[in-house]
């Protein structure tokens, strides 16, 4: 155990600001809760069983749980509501000795996307999986993420090329991200994804959240549907899903680890 976790359980570091303010917005905001029970529940359905624990990385304010009670919540920085401290380009963990790796919003904060995905195929057992929920960026979610979002959304990037211990983003903070990273990893890479990690497979990706996760506010700006609305919201939200691939603004991408 690292000296950090042993003052972790000893209460002698303080929670971080940003993990508690997103914990009181996750309280105070229904839509959102909502919104992300629903990809909470998608996630939870792809959990390989049999395989080992369950470990949530960057799991912030520790919702995940709710749908997965024997789920390891972990993030970078201490929270009193988390079970350890873990950061995902260096896991603590044995090789094959995790059944899965839950990640919600942490692959686009990762400089360093490659060591995330080979620390993932290295703990993951064989038929284990990494699930991630992650922004993916379309035809309708990229100028607002490229010119009204706080975080970084380039497309150039290529995650996969030369030296993956150099940094594709300038790592300024924890919070500091791209958010085009997974929709390039995922979707424009997959053949350099293959080749590079050929134990990890893609078992499922989907385009998500047409509608009302960019009207919701997130957990930064203000919600923007009266609540009378959010019945019929949701409506065009199920109407809508089959265009996510164009004008979605969210993705679920689930890899799986091979045997050998």
């Amino acid at each position: 155990m690292s000296d950090s976790s042993q003052a972790n359980r000893h209460g002698l570091l303080a929670a971080d600001p940003v993990l508690e303010r997103h914990r009181a917005i996750w309280e105070q905001r229904p839509l959102l809760r909502q919104i992300y029970t629903d990809l909470y529940e998608r996630m939870a359905a792809w959990l390989a069983e049999g395989c080992g624990p369950t470990i949530e990385l960057g799991a912030g304010p520790g919702s995940f749980k709710t749908f997965c009670p024997a789920a390891l919540s972990s993030d970078v920085s201490w929270c009193p509501w988390l079970d350890l401290v873990a950061d995902a380009a260096g896991l603590p963990f044995s090789d094959g000795g995790v059944g899965n790796l839950v990640l919600f919003d942490v692959l686009h904060h990762m400089p360093r996307p490659a060591r995330v995905l080979a620390e993932a195929q290295r703990v993951l057992a064989p038929g284990g999986r990494m699930i991630l929920c992650e922004p993916y960026v379309s035809w309708v979610s990229w100028p607002a993420y490229r010119f009204l979002h706080g975080e970084l959304t380039d497309c150039r990037v290529q995650p996969l090329a030369g030296d993956p211990d150099k940094p594709v983003f300038e790592p300024g903070s924890p919070w500091s991200a791209n958010q085009a990273i997974p929709t390039i990893l995922f979707w424009r890479d997959q053949v350099q994804l293959a080749a590079r990690f050929p134990h990890l497979t893609i078992r499922h990706r989907q385009a998500l959240s047409t509608f009302l996760y960019p009207l919701s506010g997130g957990f930064e700006k203000p919600c923007l549907l009266p609540r009378f609305t959010w019945p019929l919201a949701r409506v065009i939200e199920r109407c809508t899903g089959p265009l996510a691939r164009w004008i979605g603004w969210r993705c679920l991408v689930v890899l799986q680890r091979s045997p050998g």
